[in-house]
Protein backbone atom coordinates (compact mmCIF):
# COMPACT_ATOMS: atom_id res chain seq x y z
CA UNK A 1 0.00 0.00 0.00
CA UNK A 2 1.13 3.51 -0.72
CA UNK A 3 -0.33 4.95 2.46
CA UNK A 4 1.68 4.04 5.46
CA UNK A 5 -0.04 4.85 8.73
CA UNK A 6 3.14 4.40 10.61
CA UNK A 7 4.60 7.48 8.96
CA UNK A 8 1.96 9.61 10.86
CA UNK A 9 0.96 11.81 7.88
CA UNK A 10 -2.56 10.61 6.97
CA UNK A 11 -4.40 10.85 10.31
CA UNK A 12 -3.52 14.50 11.14
CA UNK A 13 -4.37 15.48 7.56
CA UNK A 14 -7.76 13.82 7.76
CA UNK A 15 -8.47 15.42 11.13
CA UNK A 16 -7.43 18.86 9.85
CA UNK A 17 -9.61 18.56 6.77
CA UNK A 18 -12.52 17.34 8.90
CA UNK A 19 -12.07 20.29 11.28
CA UNK A 20 -12.04 22.74 8.38
CA UNK A 21 -15.18 21.18 6.90
CA UNK A 22 -16.99 21.28 10.28
CA UNK A 23 -15.89 24.90 10.83
CA UNK A 24 -17.14 25.88 7.40
CA UNK A 25 -20.46 24.13 7.99
CA UNK A 26 -20.88 25.86 11.38
CA UNK A 27 -20.01 29.21 9.80
CA UNK A 28 -22.53 28.68 7.02
CA UNK A 29 -25.20 27.64 9.54
CA UNK A 30 -24.40 30.70 11.70
CA UNK A 31 -24.62 32.99 8.70
CA UNK A 32 -27.95 31.43 7.69
CA UNK A 33 -29.26 31.70 11.27
CA UNK A 34 -28.30 35.32 11.81
CA UNK A 35 -29.41 36.26 8.30
CA UNK A 36 -32.80 34.71 8.91
CA UNK A 37 -33.00 36.31 12.32
CA UNK A 38 -32.02 39.70 10.91
CA UNK A 39 -34.48 39.31 8.05
CA UNK A 40 -37.20 38.30 10.51
CA UNK A 41 -36.42 41.31 12.69
CA UNK A 42 -36.42 43.61 9.67
CA UNK A 43 -39.75 42.20 8.47
CA UNK A 44 -41.21 42.67 11.95
CA UNK A 45 -39.94 46.23 12.13
CA UNK A 46 -41.52 47.05 8.76
CA UNK A 47 -44.82 45.56 9.95
CA UNK A 48 -44.64 47.61 13.14
CA UNK A 49 -43.96 50.77 11.10
CA UNK A 50 -46.90 50.00 8.85
CA UNK A 51 -49.15 49.43 11.88
CA UNK A 52 -48.15 52.76 13.47
CA UNK A 53 -48.46 54.70 10.23
CA UNK A 54 -51.86 53.15 9.46
CA UNK A 55 -53.23 54.01 12.90
CA UNK A 56 -52.06 57.62 12.48
CA UNK A 57 -53.90 57.72 9.15
CA UNK A 58 -57.01 56.41 10.91
CA UNK A 59 -56.78 59.31 13.40
CA UNK A 60 -56.60 61.83 10.55
CA UNK A 61 -60.08 60.80 9.36
CA UNK A 62 -61.59 60.13 12.81
CA UNK A 63 -61.74 63.18 15.10
CA UNK A 64 -62.67 61.01 18.07
CA UNK A 65 -59.23 59.37 17.81
CA UNK A 66 -57.39 62.59 17.02
CA UNK A 67 -58.77 64.30 20.12
CA UNK A 68 -58.73 61.35 22.51
CA UNK A 69 -55.88 61.41 25.00
CA UNK A 70 -55.09 57.71 24.66
CA UNK A 71 -56.36 54.72 22.64
CA UNK A 72 -55.19 51.17 21.92
CA UNK A 73 -55.92 49.93 18.40
CA UNK A 74 -55.17 46.49 16.98
CA UNK A 75 -53.77 46.46 13.46
CA UNK A 76 -52.46 43.36 11.67
CA UNK A 77 -52.14 41.46 14.99
CA UNK A 78 -50.12 44.31 16.59
CA UNK A 79 -51.46 46.52 19.39
CA UNK A 80 -50.75 50.20 18.72
CA UNK A 81 -50.89 52.70 21.59
CA UNK A 82 -52.11 56.05 20.26
CA UNK A 83 -51.56 59.19 22.36
CA UNK A 84 -52.56 62.69 21.25
CA UNK A 85 -52.12 66.16 22.71
CA UNK A 86 -52.20 69.80 21.71
CA UNK A 87 -48.75 71.03 20.68
CA UNK A 88 -49.10 74.78 20.50
CA UNK A 89 -51.45 75.36 17.56
CA UNK A 90 -50.70 71.92 16.08
CA UNK A 91 -51.96 68.51 17.16
CA UNK A 92 -49.33 65.91 18.10
CA UNK A 93 -49.93 62.18 17.63
CA UNK A 94 -47.62 59.50 19.02
CA UNK A 95 -48.18 55.90 17.88
CA UNK A 96 -46.19 53.14 19.63
CA UNK A 97 -46.12 49.40 18.97
CA UNK A 98 -43.98 46.49 20.21
CA UNK A 99 -43.21 43.13 18.61
CA UNK A 100 -41.17 40.13 19.72
CA UNK A 101 -37.80 41.54 18.73
CA UNK A 102 -38.40 45.21 18.15
CA UNK A 103 -40.46 48.31 18.94
CA UNK A 104 -41.34 51.39 16.93
CA UNK A 105 -42.63 54.87 17.81
CA UNK A 106 -43.97 57.39 15.29
CA UNK A 107 -44.43 60.99 16.38
CA UNK A 108 -46.37 63.27 14.02
CA UNK A 109 -47.48 66.91 14.01
CA UNK A 110 -50.87 67.50 12.42
CA UNK A 111 -52.17 70.58 10.63
CA UNK A 112 -55.05 71.32 8.26
CA UNK A 113 -55.04 71.55 4.50
CA UNK A 114 -57.25 74.37 3.26
CA UNK A 115 -60.16 73.42 1.02
CA UNK A 116 -61.87 75.29 -1.79
CA UNK A 117 -64.82 76.11 0.45
CA UNK A 118 -62.98 77.70 3.36
CA UNK A 119 -61.73 81.25 3.85
CA UNK A 120 -58.10 80.37 3.32
CA UNK A 121 -58.40 79.47 -0.32
CA UNK A 122 -58.73 83.22 -1.02
CA UNK A 123 -55.98 85.79 -1.41
CA UNK A 124 -57.74 88.34 0.83
CA UNK A 125 -60.65 88.04 3.26
CA UNK A 126 -62.02 91.21 4.90
CA UNK A 127 -64.51 90.38 7.66
CA UNK A 128 -65.76 93.91 8.50
CA UNK A 129 -69.56 94.12 8.02
CA UNK A 130 -70.87 96.42 5.28
CA UNK A 131 -67.41 96.61 3.74
CA UNK A 132 -66.39 99.69 1.79
CA UNK A 133 -62.82 99.40 0.55
CA UNK A 134 -60.56 101.43 -1.72
CA UNK A 135 -57.52 100.24 -3.66
CA UNK A 136 -54.60 102.63 -4.21
CA UNK A 137 -51.01 102.75 -5.47
CA UNK A 138 -48.99 99.72 -6.54
CA UNK A 139 -51.43 97.19 -5.16
CA UNK A 140 -51.23 93.75 -6.80
CA UNK A 141 -53.57 90.92 -5.81
CA UNK A 142 -53.50 87.44 -7.37
CA UNK A 143 -56.33 85.25 -6.15
CA UNK A 144 -59.89 85.80 -5.00
CA UNK A 145 -61.06 88.61 -2.71
CA UNK A 146 -63.83 87.72 -0.25
CA UNK A 147 -65.70 90.49 1.55
CA UNK A 148 -69.05 91.25 3.16
CA UNK A 149 -69.85 93.34 0.08
CA UNK A 150 -68.40 94.03 -3.35
CA UNK A 151 -67.92 97.73 -2.63
CA UNK A 152 -64.25 97.80 -3.58
CA UNK A 153 -63.30 100.80 -5.71
CA UNK A 154 -60.12 102.30 -7.15
CA UNK A 155 -58.94 105.57 -5.61
CA UNK A 156 -56.05 108.00 -5.27
CA UNK A 157 -53.92 109.43 -2.49
CA UNK A 158 -51.56 112.34 -3.05
CA UNK A 159 -48.00 111.05 -3.43
CA UNK A 160 -49.00 107.47 -4.31
CA UNK A 161 -48.85 105.96 -7.80
CA UNK A 162 -52.09 105.64 -9.78
CA UNK A 163 -53.72 102.25 -9.37
CA UNK A 164 -53.54 99.95 -12.41
CA UNK A 165 -56.81 98.68 -13.81
CA UNK A 166 -55.49 95.12 -13.82
CA UNK A 167 -54.35 95.26 -10.17
CA UNK A 168 -56.51 92.19 -9.40
CA UNK A 169 -56.30 88.76 -11.06
CA UNK A 170 -59.13 86.77 -9.59
CA UNK A 171 -62.76 87.01 -8.51
CA UNK A 172 -64.54 89.26 -6.02
CA UNK A 173 -66.87 87.24 -3.82
CA UNK A 174 -69.46 88.17 -1.17
CA UNK A 175 -70.28 86.47 2.12
CA UNK A 176 -72.52 88.53 4.42
CA UNK A 177 -71.66 86.35 7.42
CA UNK A 178 -67.87 86.23 7.51
CA UNK A 179 -66.76 85.48 11.05
CA UNK A 180 -64.28 88.02 12.39
CA UNK A 181 -63.00 85.64 15.08
CA UNK A 182 -62.28 82.06 14.12
CA UNK A 183 -59.73 80.86 16.68
CA UNK A 184 -61.46 79.78 19.91
CA UNK A 185 -60.10 81.45 23.04
CA UNK A 186 -60.00 78.04 24.67
CA UNK A 187 -57.21 76.92 22.33
CA UNK A 188 -54.91 79.73 23.42
CA UNK A 189 -55.81 79.08 27.06
CA UNK A 190 -54.74 75.45 26.65
CA UNK A 191 -51.21 76.61 25.92
CA UNK A 192 -50.87 78.45 29.23
CA UNK A 193 -52.67 75.66 31.11
CA UNK A 194 -50.26 73.08 29.71
CA UNK A 195 -47.68 74.42 32.17
CA UNK A 196 -49.94 73.80 35.18
CA UNK A 197 -50.93 70.29 34.06
CA UNK A 198 -47.39 68.96 34.51
CA UNK A 199 -45.65 67.70 37.63
CA UNK A 200 -43.91 70.70 39.17
CA UNK A 201 -40.37 71.14 40.45
CA UNK A 202 -39.48 74.42 42.18
CA UNK A 203 -35.90 75.61 41.88
CA UNK A 204 -34.43 77.92 44.53
CA UNK A 205 -31.77 79.72 42.47
CA UNK A 206 -32.79 83.26 41.52
CA UNK A 207 -30.63 83.20 38.36
CA UNK A 208 -30.10 80.06 36.31
CA UNK A 209 -28.02 79.56 33.18
CA UNK A 210 -28.78 76.46 31.11
CA UNK A 211 -26.31 75.04 28.61
CA UNK A 212 -25.20 71.77 27.02
CA UNK A 213 -23.33 70.73 30.16
CA UNK A 214 -26.15 70.97 32.70
CA UNK A 215 -29.27 70.32 30.62
CA UNK A 216 -29.14 66.56 31.25
CA UNK A 217 -29.85 67.12 34.95
CA UNK A 218 -33.45 68.00 34.08
CA UNK A 219 -35.98 65.19 33.64
CA UNK A 220 -38.42 64.85 30.77
CA UNK A 221 -42.08 65.14 31.72
CA UNK A 222 -41.38 67.55 34.59
CA UNK A 223 -41.79 71.32 34.69
CA UNK A 224 -39.04 73.32 36.38
CA UNK A 225 -40.09 76.65 37.90
CA UNK A 226 -37.53 79.38 38.50
CA UNK A 227 -38.26 82.35 40.81
CA UNK A 228 -36.03 84.75 38.84
CA UNK A 229 -34.35 84.91 35.44
CA UNK A 230 -33.53 82.02 33.12
CA UNK A 231 -30.76 82.21 30.54
CA UNK A 232 -29.75 79.88 27.68
CA UNK A 233 -26.29 79.90 26.13
CA UNK A 234 -23.99 77.98 23.79
CA UNK A 235 -24.96 74.99 21.67
CA UNK A 236 -27.67 72.81 23.18
CA UNK A 237 -28.15 69.66 21.09
CA UNK A 238 -29.02 67.10 23.74
CA UNK A 239 -31.35 64.49 22.28
CA UNK A 240 -34.69 64.31 24.06
CA UNK A 241 -37.74 62.20 23.27
CA UNK A 242 -40.07 64.65 24.99
CA UNK A 243 -40.07 68.40 25.50
CA UNK A 244 -38.29 69.81 28.51
CA UNK A 245 -40.44 72.42 30.29
CA UNK A 246 -39.15 75.52 32.07
CA UNK A 247 -41.05 78.45 33.55
CA UNK A 248 -39.48 81.69 34.84
CA UNK A 249 -41.14 84.31 37.01
CA UNK A 250 -38.96 86.96 35.35
CA UNK A 251 -37.03 87.15 32.10
CA UNK A 252 -36.03 84.32 29.78
CA UNK A 253 -33.07 85.25 27.61
CA UNK A 254 -31.14 83.54 24.83
CA UNK A 255 -27.73 85.20 24.71
CA UNK A 256 -26.05 85.96 21.38
CA UNK A 257 -25.16 83.00 19.11
CA UNK A 258 -27.14 80.46 21.14
CA UNK A 259 -28.09 77.32 19.20
CA UNK A 260 -31.00 75.17 20.40
CA UNK A 261 -31.92 71.82 18.83
CA UNK A 262 -33.44 70.23 21.91
CA UNK A 263 -37.28 70.34 22.14
CA UNK A 264 -38.13 73.00 24.74
CA UNK A 265 -41.37 74.46 26.08
CA UNK A 266 -40.63 77.77 27.82
CA UNK A 267 -42.88 80.19 29.68
CA UNK A 268 -42.18 83.59 31.24
CA UNK A 269 -44.41 85.81 33.36
CA UNK A 270 -42.38 88.85 32.35
CA UNK A 271 -40.32 88.93 29.13
CA UNK A 272 -38.61 86.72 26.55
CA UNK A 273 -35.62 88.08 24.62
CA UNK A 274 -33.76 86.32 21.80
CA UNK A 275 -30.47 88.13 21.28
CA UNK A 276 -28.64 88.46 17.97
CA UNK A 277 -27.68 85.51 15.74
CA UNK A 278 -29.47 82.74 17.61
CA UNK A 279 -30.78 79.54 16.02
CA UNK A 280 -33.79 77.85 17.62
CA UNK A 281 -35.53 74.68 16.49
CA UNK A 282 -38.50 72.76 17.94
CA UNK A 283 -39.19 75.34 20.65
CA UNK A 284 -42.41 76.84 22.05
CA UNK A 285 -42.09 80.27 23.71
CA UNK A 286 -44.97 81.64 25.80
CA UNK A 287 -44.83 85.04 27.51
CA UNK A 288 -47.26 87.06 29.58
CA UNK A 289 -45.07 90.02 28.66
CA UNK A 290 -43.34 91.06 25.44
CA UNK A 291 -41.36 88.77 23.14
CA UNK A 292 -38.41 90.54 21.51
CA UNK A 293 -36.41 88.98 18.65
CA UNK A 294 -33.17 90.75 17.71
CA UNK A 295 -31.42 90.72 14.32
CA UNK A 296 -29.81 87.74 12.64
CA UNK A 297 -31.75 84.91 14.27
CA UNK A 298 -33.16 81.83 12.52
CA UNK A 299 -36.09 79.69 13.65
CA UNK A 300 -37.60 76.38 12.52
CA UNK A 301 -40.75 74.75 13.87
CA UNK A 302 -40.88 77.47 16.53
CA UNK A 303 -44.10 78.86 18.01
CA UNK A 304 -44.24 82.26 19.71
CA UNK A 305 -47.20 83.14 21.96
CA UNK A 306 -47.60 86.42 23.85
CA UNK A 307 -50.38 88.22 25.71
CA UNK A 308 -48.57 91.56 25.45
CA UNK A 309 -46.59 92.25 22.24
CA UNK A 310 -44.17 90.68 19.76
CA UNK A 311 -41.34 92.66 18.15
CA UNK A 312 -39.23 90.95 15.47
CA UNK A 313 -36.30 92.45 13.58
CA UNK A 314 -34.07 91.06 10.82
CA UNK A 315 -34.79 87.35 11.32
CA UNK A 316 -35.98 84.30 9.43
CA UNK A 317 -38.73 81.89 10.44
CA UNK A 318 -38.64 78.62 8.50
CA UNK A 319 -41.68 76.44 8.02
CA UNK A 320 -43.58 75.50 10.07
CA UNK A 321 -43.51 78.54 12.39
CA UNK A 322 -46.29 80.35 14.26
CA UNK A 323 -46.26 83.89 15.64
CA UNK A 324 -49.35 84.58 17.76
CA UNK A 325 -50.46 87.53 19.90
CA UNK A 326 -53.61 87.22 22.03
CA UNK A 327 -54.80 90.50 23.56
CA UNK A 328 -57.43 91.28 26.16
CA UNK A 329 -58.38 94.63 24.65
CA UNK A 330 -60.90 95.40 27.41
CA UNK A 331 -57.84 96.51 29.42
CA UNK A 332 -57.05 100.04 28.23
CA UNK A 333 -53.27 99.55 28.45
CA UNK A 334 -53.52 96.72 25.92
CA UNK A 335 -55.39 98.63 23.22
CA UNK A 336 -52.27 99.69 21.30
CA UNK A 337 -50.41 96.38 21.44
CA UNK A 338 -49.06 94.87 18.24
CA UNK A 339 -47.03 92.32 16.35
CA UNK A 340 -44.27 94.30 14.62
CA UNK A 341 -42.33 92.46 11.89
CA UNK A 342 -39.40 94.29 10.30
CA UNK A 343 -36.93 93.05 7.66
CA UNK A 344 -37.99 89.47 8.33
CA UNK A 345 -39.04 86.39 6.35
CA UNK A 346 -41.80 84.27 7.84
CA UNK A 347 -42.72 80.85 6.47
CA UNK A 348 -45.77 80.03 8.52
CA UNK A 349 -48.62 81.88 10.23
CA UNK A 350 -48.85 85.32 11.84
CA UNK A 351 -51.94 85.57 14.08
CA UNK A 352 -53.58 88.36 16.13
CA UNK A 353 -56.45 87.48 18.48
CA UNK A 354 -58.57 90.06 20.35
CA UNK A 355 -61.70 90.10 22.52
CA UNK A 356 -63.59 92.59 20.38
CA UNK A 357 -63.01 93.58 16.77
CA UNK A 358 -63.64 96.92 15.17
CA UNK A 359 -64.12 99.15 18.22
CA UNK A 360 -62.51 102.57 17.79
CA UNK A 361 -60.73 102.10 21.12
CA UNK A 362 -59.12 98.84 19.94
CA UNK A 363 -55.91 99.81 18.13
CA UNK A 364 -54.26 96.39 18.20
CA UNK A 365 -52.65 95.40 14.93
CA UNK A 366 -50.17 93.38 12.92
CA UNK A 367 -47.57 95.49 11.13
CA UNK A 368 -45.45 93.95 8.37
CA UNK A 369 -42.94 96.40 6.91
CA UNK A 370 -41.80 96.82 3.30
CA UNK A 371 -38.64 94.73 3.81
CA UNK A 372 -40.56 91.70 5.09
CA UNK A 373 -42.23 88.79 3.33
CA UNK A 374 -44.65 86.15 4.59
CA UNK A 375 -45.31 82.83 2.87
CA UNK A 376 -48.35 81.40 4.54
CA UNK A 377 -51.15 83.03 6.51
CA UNK A 378 -51.60 86.50 8.00
CA UNK A 379 -54.66 86.51 10.28
CA UNK A 380 -55.85 89.56 12.22
CA UNK A 381 -59.04 89.85 14.24
CA UNK A 382 -58.57 93.62 14.23
CA UNK A 383 -56.18 95.80 12.18
CA UNK A 384 -53.50 94.91 9.65
CA UNK A 385 -50.86 97.35 8.41
CA UNK A 386 -49.44 95.46 5.44
CA UNK A 387 -46.59 97.10 3.56
CA UNK A 388 -44.61 93.93 2.82
CA UNK A 389 -45.54 91.03 0.56
CA UNK A 390 -47.64 87.95 1.34
CA UNK A 391 -47.53 84.72 -0.66
CA UNK A 392 -50.66 83.10 0.67
CA UNK A 393 -53.77 84.36 2.43
CA UNK A 394 -54.57 87.56 4.32
CA UNK A 395 -57.56 87.44 6.67
CA UNK A 396 -58.32 90.68 8.52
CA UNK A 397 -61.12 92.77 9.99
CA UNK A 398 -59.53 95.99 8.74
CA UNK A 399 -56.67 97.05 6.54
CA UNK A 400 -55.09 100.01 8.35
CA UNK A 401 -52.80 102.71 6.98
CA UNK A 402 -51.60 106.02 8.35
CA UNK A 403 -50.19 108.94 6.40
CA UNK A 404 -49.97 112.08 8.46
CA UNK A 405 -52.41 113.48 9.34
CA UNK A 406 -54.90 110.91 8.03
CA UNK A 407 -55.83 107.41 9.14
CA UNK A 408 -57.14 105.17 6.36
CA UNK A 409 -59.43 102.25 7.20
CA UNK A 410 -59.75 99.53 4.55
CA UNK A 411 -57.69 101.38 2.02
CA UNK A 412 -55.47 98.79 0.35
CA UNK A 413 -52.39 100.90 -0.34
CA UNK A 414 -49.46 99.20 -2.11
CA UNK A 415 -50.73 95.84 -0.88
CA UNK A 416 -49.13 92.77 -2.52
CA UNK A 417 -50.80 89.40 -1.96
CA UNK A 418 -50.39 86.33 -4.19
CA UNK A 419 -52.41 83.26 -3.22
CA UNK A 420 -51.28 81.26 -6.27
CA UNK A 421 -47.64 81.30 -5.17
CA UNK A 422 -48.32 79.68 -1.80
CA UNK A 423 -46.50 76.34 -1.46
CA UNK A 424 -49.00 73.54 -2.07
CA UNK A 425 -47.85 71.66 1.04
CA UNK A 426 -48.61 74.55 3.39
CA UNK A 427 -50.86 73.60 6.32
CA UNK A 428 -52.74 76.03 8.52
CA UNK A 429 -53.00 75.79 12.33
CA UNK A 430 -55.44 73.26 13.67
CA UNK A 431 -58.04 75.78 14.94
CA UNK A 432 -58.69 77.77 11.81
CA UNK A 433 -61.28 75.74 9.92
CA UNK A 434 -64.21 73.48 10.58
CA UNK A 435 -63.17 71.15 7.79
CA UNK A 436 -61.63 67.88 9.00
CA UNK A 437 -58.98 67.88 6.31
CA UNK A 438 -56.14 66.88 8.63
CA UNK A 439 -52.71 66.14 7.22
CA UNK A 440 -49.27 65.27 8.56
CA UNK A 441 -47.05 68.31 8.97
CA UNK A 442 -43.93 66.60 10.34
CA UNK A 443 -42.90 63.00 11.13
CA UNK A 444 -40.23 61.55 13.40
CA UNK A 445 -39.52 57.81 13.70
CA UNK A 446 -38.04 56.67 17.02
CA UNK A 447 -36.61 53.15 17.39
Amino acid sequence: MKIRSEDGYALPSVLLISLLVVTMLLSILSIIYFTNRGTSSLVEQQKLKLACYSVVQMALVDSSLLYSDSSVIEYDSFNVLLRTRQYGFWREITATSEGINDSVKLKSLIGIKGTEDDYFNNAIVISRPNLRATVVGNTEITGDILGTSDQIIMGNIFGESPIKKDYHKGNKKIDLNIKSQIIPDSLFEQISKSFSNTQQVFVEEEQQEINQFNLDQFTEGMQYNFPGNLQFSGEIKLKSKEQLKFKAANKIEFIENTLIKTPLNLSSDSLIVVKKNCKLENVILYSNGPIIIEEGSTFKNVQLFSTDSIDIKGSQFNYPSIICLSINDTISSNQNKAIIIENTIVNGSVLLMTNTAGLSSNRTKIKIDSDSKVQGLVYSENNLELIGEVLGTVFTYNFWYYKEPTEYINWLINVKVNRVELNKWFLIPIALTGENNYQILKEEWIY
